[in-house]
């Protein structure tokens, strides 16, 4: 099987840093986005298996973004 990837979504730098050492041994993060539009489209073009959400991120929330970003994420 192929490495799984990972996007994350957090607004703040130190937060990115924590969470991708934590995924690293087991998913390959393949982008960062600090606002939820951002996230949105990463996950449209680049279809990741997960993608972590901060819940209170600038312009669309990560409670706002889980029914918008599932339908393009890839199944694992």
């Amino acid at each position: 099987m192929d490495r799984l990837i990972a996007l994350i979504a957090d607004d703040h730098p130190e937060w990115r840093a924590i969470i991708t050492r934590i995924l690293s041994p087991i998913y390959e993060v393949i982008g960062f986005a600090e606002r939820g539009d951002q996230i949105l489209e990463l996950a449209i073009k680049l279809r990741p298996h997960v993608i972590t959400l901060d819940v209170s991120m600038p312009v669309l929330s990560g409670l706002m973004l889980c029914p918008i970003c599932g339908p393009h994420c890839r199944q694992l």
